[in-house]
């Protein structure tokens, strides 16, 4: 009777033991904390039972990035697989650059005496991760207001996590932009680059506004949550003033001379002021026996009847005439003005004329003023004429009214810009705030304000301090009737104290 009592006992209680002890199992796996900003650190932890090993693996989720917290690139999607140890602690940064919050599953699947992963005994951890708040942390330009054919320079700066951006214009009639790092026109309403730019950097753009007036053109910036896969939502917006390329007519505000009555070889100082125009140029009409040189280029005759120089002058500024009269009368010389619009263009219906007497060498006081032939006012809408090219001077000049006309404009150019220079991305190292990690008498304290708890028998630190493995004393009762104490091992988290896991015997199914 007592032989029979015994094998049913062992049947019960010892055989299943001894039947599922061959199979490895995950006995704790968790992660701390169990939701994080991103940016922020988590640790994934675990302890096994009769394993060879483990497996350890993350999916790969849109948006998703992790590091090792030494900072080196963690591969998701890989398995880490080792045989070399049972009980492990890995940590992450971990960054959600996909516009929303995000919750990860990492598995742990023991691996048997043989090596060999063990499916049955998988186990699964959760972490919610915030979306990245925000991931552009600077986007500007400069500057804020274009000049005509001057160009402009976008500068971003993206957070940590940030893999890449690209650009998308506003689309407004009448405007053209164009960069050196892209071919043609650049266009609107979309992604401009079919490859993502880097997360921080520089980037010259040029406009061309056909339109009259100044036109506001906004610029948006998609920090990238996957190669050509952008998050809208948290993107920068800027806007730039495209000026106008449509220059306004040229004005001669001001045009004098220093002396209206010069002696012969005097120096004669002329005085001129624009407004709307790029340069200038002058016109000495001409009179038989005069010529002049200029504090310009003193060794060269002056042509007259057409534009004295052929490069232009500067739209407002000054230059001295020396005049020689080899006649034996006072010679009148009318000289003119013209403003430019564009560069070797210029506009005669717009010019202003000034009258300098030039006396001969020995001239009496009273000799005579020859009068200048003054040429008739230009019609109300002259058509422009080019003004002609220098040629051997005249010796009797028919008189008439001189215009130009400007050459059709050729397609505005595009002022060559040095070579974009980008930055390196600037990833921000983040800052952990230190774990506050309770003593092992603090643990015990707040262990033994437990009435359950009788005594701790061992106490010692495990996962580099992060957790505390205990070894307690419990009051029990067996079958509801005897008294007992019963061994429990826990796991217990060293920053909050907090109980992660509990381990009894066997057979504490029959303790109460």
């Amino acid at each position: 009777m007592k032989l029979a009592l015994k094998i049913a006992l062992f049947t019960l209680f010892a055989l299943p033991f001894f039947a599922f002890a061959q199979n490895p199992s995950v006995t704790t796996f968790v992660v701390s904390p169990a939701s994080i900003a991103s940016g922020d650190v988590a640790s994934f932890a675990w302890q096994l039972q009769e394993a060879g090993g483990y497996s350890f693996i993350i999916p790969c989720y849109t948006g998703i990035k992790f590091k090792y917290f030494s900072g080196s690139a963690f591969s998701c999607g890989n398995k880490i697989s080792t045989t070399a140890k049972v009980n492990d602690l890995l940590t992450f940064y971990v960054y959600n650059t996909s516009g929303f919050s995000r919750v990860i599953t990492a598995t742990l699947t023991p691996k048997n005496a043989s090596g060999q992963d063990y499916g049955a005994g998988s186990k699964d951890a959760t972490l919610a991760v915030a979306a990245l708040a925000q991931p552009i942390i600077k986007f500007s330009a400069s500057p804020e207001t274009t000049l005509p054919e001057k160009p402009a320079v976008l500068s971003w700066q993206s957070a940590a996590g940030v893999d890449g951006v690209n650009l998308q214009i506003e689309c407004k009639e009448g405007i053209r932009v164009t960069s050196a790092s892209f071919t043609g026109t650049m266009p609107c309403g979309k992604p401009v680059f079919t490859s993502d730019l880097a997360p921080s950097g520089t980037l010259a753009l040029n406009f061309y506004n056909s339109l009259t007036e100044a036109v506001p053109l906004q610029f948006t910036l998609l920090p990238a949550i996957s190669p050509k896969s952008y998050d809208a939502t948290h993107a920068a917006n800027i806007t730039v003033t495209i000026a106008s390329d449509i220059l306004p007519d040229p004005e001669v505000t001001y045009f004098a001379a220093s002396t209206t009555l010069a002696n012969y070889g005097e120096p004669v100082t002329l005085n001129w002021a624009t407004t709307n125009a790029k340069g200038a140029n002058i016109s000495i009409f001409c009179v038989e026996s005069v010529s002049a040189t200029s504090s310009k280029n003193p060794s060269s005759i002056l042509p007259c009847d057409k534009l004295a120089f052929s490069d232009s002058l500067t739209a407002n500024g000054n230059l001295k005439l020396y005049f020689q009269n080899k006649s034996q009368t006072n010679q009148a010389v009318n000289i003119s003005l013209f403003p430019s619009k564009t560069a070797g263009t210029y506009d005669a219906t717009r010019g202003k004329s000034i009258t300098i007497v030039i006396k001969p060498p020995a001239a009496a006081a009273t000799a005579p003023i020859t009068p200048p032939v003054i040429p008739p006012v230009a019609p109300p809408a002259p058509m422009p004429t080019t003004l002609p090219a220098p040629a051997a001077k005249q010796t009797s000049p028919t008189p008439s009214a001189k215009t130009i006309i400007p050459s059709p404009p050729a397609p505005l150019p595009i002022s060559p810009i040095q070579k974009i220079q980008t930055e390196l991305p600037k990833t921000e190292d983040v800052k952990i705030k230190p774990l506050v990690i309770k003593t092992e008498s603090e643990i015990s304290q707040k262990l033994l304000e437990n009435k359950n708890f009788v005594s701790i028998t061992d106490i010692k630190p495990a996962f580099n301090n992060h957790f505390y493995e205990v070894k307690v004393e419990k009051r029990a009762r067996i079958l509801f009737l005897i008294p007992a104490k019963m061994e429990v091992e826990l796991f217990i988290n060293a920053e909050t104290g907090e109980v992660i896991s509990e381990k009894t015997p066997w057979w504490a199914f029959l303790i109460i």
